[in-house]
């Protein structure tokens, strides 16, 4: 708990590897234990929340796993710090960003997120019987504006119902599920998508 404390402070400059393991306290079964235990729960969050709301840029990765996993509010903070800031080393950072707010988020990301819609780089690339589905940022950013302005996902990806109940991150991070053949259906969905967000918005 001390480290957690201190990893937790705005004030102390922690090293990457300390940030590390004490995220990786709150993986750990005797942690997931305490947090549904009725007496545990409040202060283990606490704890986490002030942890996750300090994270370094370098630790955010795992922070909002562990933030979706717990379904901690304070995740959308770091998510939203990444989504703005265009010199993010790594693609992957964004990602996870757009997959937490995808999971937490409100329609007020909105607006961060569709600046996201018009983003080429290429997160991931699988092919399946000789067609190759690219997974570009865009279409990450799409997924998630889609479901927070209240649409039907099914209606713009291959997700099925089930697996939007479940962790994102099983379909979040597939070409496949979410990707796209080519940049004609790519922009005929987030066409769709902006279609629909005109037609809501004059409706108003």
């Amino acid at each position: 708990a001390a480290i957690a404390l201190v990893t937790g402070s705005p004030t102390l400059d922690v090293s990457l590897g300390t940030e590390q393991t004490v995220l990786n306290l709150f993986l750990q079964q005797s942690m997931r234990s305490a947090m549904s235990d009725e007496k545990q729960r409040e202060p283990c969050k606490a704890l986490l929340s002030r942890v996750i709301q300090n994270v370094s840029v370098e630790a955010s990765y795992q922070a909002l796993r562990i933030a979706m996993d717990y379904e901690m509010p304070e995740g959308l903070t770091v998510a939203r710090k990444l989504l703005a800031d265009d010199a993010l080393p790594h693609t992957h950072f964004k990602q996870m960003a757009l997959m937490t707010v995808f999971k937490l988020g409100t329609k007020e990301d909105l607006p961060q997120i569709e600046k996201l819609l018009d983003n080429k780089q290429v997160i991931g690339r699988v092919q399946m019987n000789k067609v190759i589905h690219e997974l570009q940022m865009r279409d990450a950013a799409l997924l998630a504006a889609v479901k927070l302005a209240g649409l039907k996902v099914e209606d713009y990806f291959a997700v099925t119902t089930d697996q939007l109940q479940g962790n994102p991150q099983a379909f979040f991070m597939n070409p496949r599920t979410i990707g796209f053949e080519n940049d004609t259906k790519r922009d005929e969905a987030v066409k769709r998508y902006r279609d629909a967000q005109t037609a809501a918005s004059e409706k108003k």
